[in-house]
């Protein structure tokens, strides 16, 4: 290299060219020798491998006559018929002349010891079979009958046979031979072309480095000058570009992170003072949960994107109403539409498939991120929502248009972009992560479908989204819009009726307030309910009795839910199975479907969606007497199951607070377990999420974080005592 340095560009082109020559010519050379040895070691192989196999076809002749002339002297011993003897051994004397031949040619080629030797005892055996066979012949014409004849035949057939032998080894031995040959002619000729291709390929690819390193040595100094200097550039723009990403990014989280935070410190501490009316007390309550919730939103949004970049965040296959999806969205962000004196519209282009398969949950966020931002960036005018299925490519296709402030082209490109917006001043006017679209984006690719916009400045803006619907082919469609199922035109604030329903319902649950609670839920709507306290009595009476539908908790004792249905529906039992149960993660969702469930509830449920479950797998009575019901919370019965319950929560926490302390986990869990499923149902989900966290806590073995929990749980009982009193001395006083 440091000759090279004082050569010029042409030099050292000559140089490299010249050597490269050089090493070519090696290559060559090398190659021919090696072509040629290979082709030397063919020959030596082609040439023994014809050798023997023409010492082979000898033998093989030679045994063909001597199995001839066997087969000849048999015919004569067993012919009675003169003439046919006399044929027979007329042909036998005459097959011997091709014996001798293929015996003179077999003796030319013989080239060995061991063959030798075999083929000198071979001779001296057939010098001594000719005379017997010949004698045998001769006797067989004249004294056919005689002892005679029948023993110079079977000395014949012996002197054969033994021939026979010496052949077989001659041929044996030729095989072994040939094998031999074959393995080391294949081994020298493997090994010459091994280091032949070895050698060939190490001058070719020392050569090519020798050139490339020369050869480029010059030029690549003026290369490495143009690259650095473009290097520096580059990294210095994207310096820039950082730091401005990074500081807008940083005083984008500042105003949102600090807008809510202020709104909630300032109404937290009007509350502390005890002058603010209740009235009021109220509202700034209101003020801070409403700020809490965007706020933490604000933190999913960040979460989520770091998920999606980690992969880590799971999309489930699961069926789903997309009009079901659609109307949720419209409830939600209506009574902002109403604030801003806004006109919402929500179409239809029908025919709709009754249900498609994917993650209904990730599709109501895009869908609510796209409305909510229609929402937040129009002024005045209307927010139009339409949706249609194209049913030959299977895909959903959700539109949402306004009239607000629309974009630019160069707006609409970065739109998609993480942490940003369309430029500063709308950040400051109208606040937003700029995380929502890109979080849509990349929700719909993963569901794998495209997210479009499309928009002009001051008239409006206008995204499309399409989904895969999974198989539709078979999905039953709407027509029209008269033609969607009641259930999903419900209207918030209006009471839901209670249908009444024909058939007998099994409900197995091992709690017995829960059993009290869902008795009297169930029993409204006319069905005949029994109830079966553990799983094992749940398959006795199932397997015992016809029911129409059966509603399983998961975990009880002597038997759970999940061996329960495992065991039915390998009994053969067809009948409907939802689970109702207080586990509602992930994967227990999906251990109750693989278990054999055909629907899935989870505790505390609405009075809603259970009667929708019942109403969805059993026969709605047309002219029967429907009840009205607001909520079970007023029932006079479920208002006695929840005084019991408040009454019996001192003593189930004592249980919890001792267990624990013995560390005695399993009744701790069970405890809570049933304290986890009662409470929402009749109205304290605070206590039901509580229990949840305590539940979560045990399955991580975090006894110092579930020990914490336990005192919560103690004051939150406190204060459900306290307040339950004080409406009851209200309610006294009245």
């Amino acid at each position: 290299m440091l000759l090279l340095d004082k050569l010029s560009p042409y030099e050292t082109r000559r140089v490299v060219q010249l050597g490269f020559a050089v090493v070519l010519i090696l290559v060559l050379v090398y190659a021919t020798t090696s072509l040629y040895l290979i082709s030397k070691s063919t020959n030596n192989l082609t040439k023994i491998v014809e050798i023997n196999n023409a010492k082979v076809t000898h033998l093989y002749d030679m045994r063909d006559v001597v199995r001839q002339r066997q087969i000849l002297l048999n015919l004569m011993l067993s012919t009675k018929d003169p003439f046919l003897r006399e044929e027979k051994s007329l042909e036998f004397f005459a097959i011997a002349g091709e014996f001798r031949k293929s015996r003179e040619k077999l003796q030319l080629l013989v080239s060995n010891v061991p063959e030798g030797l075999l083929f000198e005892k071979l001779t001296s055996l057939i010098r001594v079979a000719q005379p017997i066979n010949q004698n045998a012949v001769f006797a067989m014409m004249e004294e056919f009958d005689s002892d005679k004849a029948h023993l110079l035949s079977q000395q014949a057939q012996i002197a054969q046979i033994g021939t026979m032998k010496i052949m077989e080894e001659l041929i044996a031995l030729q095989k072994k031979y040939e094998t031999q040959f074959v393995a080391e002619s294949k081994q020298a000729y493997e090994s010459v072309f091994f280091w032949s291709v070895l050698s060939a390929v190490f001058l070719i690819a020392l050569a090519a480095v020798i050139s490339r390193i020369v050869s480029e040595f010059v030029a690549q100094k003026n290369i490495e000058l143009m690259q650095k200097n473009s290097e520096l550039e580059e990294v210095s723009k994207m310096a820039l570009e950082a730091t401005r990403t990074k500081s807008s990014f940083l005083a984008t989280m500042s105003h949102e992170i600090r807008t809510p935070l202020t709104a909630i410190i300032g109404y937290a501490e009007i509350n502390l003072h005890d002058v603010v009316p209740e009235s009021d007390r109220k509202k700034y309550s209101e003020s801070i949960l409403r700020n809490g919730k965007h706020l933490l939103q604000v933190i999913n949004d960040i979460l989520d994107i770091s998920k999606l970049e980690a992969d880590r965040i799971d999309f489930v296959e699961e069926k789903f109403s997309p009009i079901k999806i659609l109307q949720e969205v419209e409830q939600i962000i209506t009574p902002e539409v109403k604030r801003k004196d806004l006109y919402l519209e929500l179409n239809y282009e029908f025919p709709m498939p009754e249900f498609i398969t994917g993650d209904a949950l990730r599709l109501k966020q895009v869908i609510l991120n796209l409305c909510s931002n229609a929402v937040k960036f129009t002024e005045q005018g209307r927010i139009n929502i339409k949706t249609s299925c194209n049913f030959d490519e299977q895909k959903l296709y959700v539109e949402v248009v306004d009239t607000g402030i629309g974009m630019t082209e160069d707006q609409v490109e970065k739109v998609f972009d993480a942490f940003t917006q369309a430029d500063s001043t709308v950040s400051r006017k109208y606040g937003g992560t700029g995380l929502g679209l890109t979080l849509s984006k990349k929700f719909i690719q993963r569901m794998g479908g495209e997210i479009q916009a499309h928009s002009l400045p001051g008239i409006g803006s206008r995204f499309i989204i399409s989904v895969s619907t999974g198989d539709i082919s078979t999905i039953k469609t709407i027509q029209s819009k008269t033609r969607i199922p009641s259930y999903l035109k419900a209207v918030p604030g209006k009471k839901f009726i209670v249908k009444q329903v024909t058939g007998k319902i099994l409900l197995a649950e091992d709690n017995l307030d829960n059993q009290q609670l869902y008795r009297l839920l169930l029993e409204k709507t006319g069905a005949e309910v029994k109830v079966a306290a553990n799983g094992k009595e749940a398959v006795d009476m199932a397997m015992a009795e016809p029911f129409d539908l059966i509603f399983m908790d998961m975990q009880m004792p002597v038997m759970g839910g999940i061996e329960a249905i495992s065991i039915l529906r390998r009994s053969g039992y067809n009948g409907v199975i939802v689970s109702l149960t207080a586990n509602a993660m992930k994967q227990d969702r999906q251990d109750c479907f693989e278990a054999g469930c055909n629907d899935y509830l989870t505790k505390p449920t609405s009075d809603e969606n259970l009667y929708r479950t019942i109403y969805k797998y059993l026969d709605v009575k047309s002219d029967s007497e429907k009840l009205e019901n607001s909520s079970s919370y007023d029932d006079p019965d479920v208002l006695e199951i929840k005084k019991n319950f408040i009454a019996s929560l001192p003593l189930k926490l004592e249980i919890v607070k001792k267990s624990f302390k013995q560390r005695q986990l399993t009744t701790v869990k069970s405890e809570i377990h049933k304290i986890k499923g009662l409470g929402g149902s009749v109205g304290y989900p605070e206590i039901t999420s509580l229990s949840l966290k305590i539940e979560q806590s045990l399955a991580r073995n975090d006894l110092y974080q579930c020990e914490s929990l336990i005192q919560q749980m103690e004051q939150l009982i406190e204060q459900v005592e306290k307040k339950n009193k004080e409406k009851e001395n209200k309610k006294n006083t009245n």
